[in-house]
């Protein structure tokens, strides 16, 4: 089923135009953002699995905002 999302995501870029290099940025922050919320379909969740997401980056990952 993920797979089938991160296919959708791809078309759906490459339809925008967007460049390969950002197809492959966009699809690798959703499998990260897929893997921190215990492999849920993002379809499935919410404004608070964003919020977690956004502290994970910023807390364990070191990313800045």
């Amino acid at each position: 089923m993920a797979s089938q999302f991160i296919q959708g995501l791809r078309n759906h870029l490459r339809a925008r135009h967007c460049s390969t290099r950002t197809e492959q940025t966009y699809v690798y922050w959703m499998i990260q953002y897929i893997r921190c919320n215990q492999l849920a379909h993002p379809a499935t969740l919410d404004s608070d699995h964003v919020v977690k997401f956004l502290a994970y980056l910023a807390v364990e990952r070191h990313v800045s905002p």
